[in-house]
């Protein structure tokens, strides 16, 4: 099996691999910004609520 997915690998072209990670490497941005965002949103949620 291990012997396949190597051959398989080996012909799956070059940018295509690169395509493959820059989507993924995008995605975990995309995830990372999100939930920065969430944590600013609910940290000035709470401190409105502590200050108010």
């Amino acid at each position: 099996m291990e012997s396949e997915t190597i051959q398989m690998e080996k012909k799956q072209p070059t940018a295509r691999r690169i395509l493959i990670g820059s989507i993924q490497s995008g995605f975990m941005i995309g995830v990372s910004w999100s939930f920065a965002v969430w944590a600013l949103s609910t940290v000035s949620f709470w401190m409105a609520v502590v200050v108010g």
